[in-house]
């Protein structure tokens, strides 16, 4: 029946395609789920804080350039995660904007070095009690004896493998890439 339908152009029915036998599911797909749960860490953002000038990737800047004080860009991108090409456009906007300062020291012009501007204080200061609620709503969507064991699981993840800001990189048994 499904090969009769795929020769008349109609799409088979689910389960009939090619390599329906084989097990593999989009849906069990760990990385599939993480970039699905990573879609809705945006929309529970989005929901709570409302559509700001801030985006999420924004706000994790603005966020450990808070906590950590003057950094060059690299170090930036390193302790982030965003890598240096998305993290140099979003550097030129979030100058723009004047929620960061930046300028290539005279002792190294290879680099740049970035802190937070008292204009990007303030924004994040706003921000910053709503970006917690948001999480909160997040995790209350878990049972409550389940969350901190998520949130660890996670941590064990991303501990897994080197910074990705690092492109080169890759985790333990994960050759680097061509």
């Amino acid at each position: 029946m499904a090969r009769r339908a795929a020769k008349a152009g109609a799409t088979p029915a689910s389960g009939e395609g090619p390599g329906s036998g084989d097990g593999v599911r989009l849906a069990d797909m760990t990385g599939h789920l993480l970039r699905r749960a990573e879609n809705c860490a945006d929309a529970w953002y989005y929901k709570v804080i409302g559509e700001t000038e801030v985006t999420p990737r924004q706000f994790a800047v603005l966020l450990t350039l808070y906590r950590e004080g003057h950094m060059t860009q690299s170090e930036l991108a390193a302790k982030t995660a965003i890598d240096r090409s998305t993290l140099n456009e979003m550097m030129r906007r979030l100058v723009e904007r004047g929620f960061v300062s930046r300028r290539v020291p005279a002792e190294n012009r290879r680099t740049k070095e970035i802190w937070l501007s008292p204009q990007g204080q303030a924004a994040l200061r706003e921000i910053l009690p709503r970006a917690a609620l948001s999480q909160r709503l997040m995790l209350e969507s878990l049972p409550r004896e389940y969350r901190r064991i998520f949130v660890h699981c996670l941590e064990m993840l991303v501990e897994a493998f080197p910074s990705q800001g690092d492109e080169a990189g890759g985790g333990p048994g994960v050759p680097a890439a061509p």
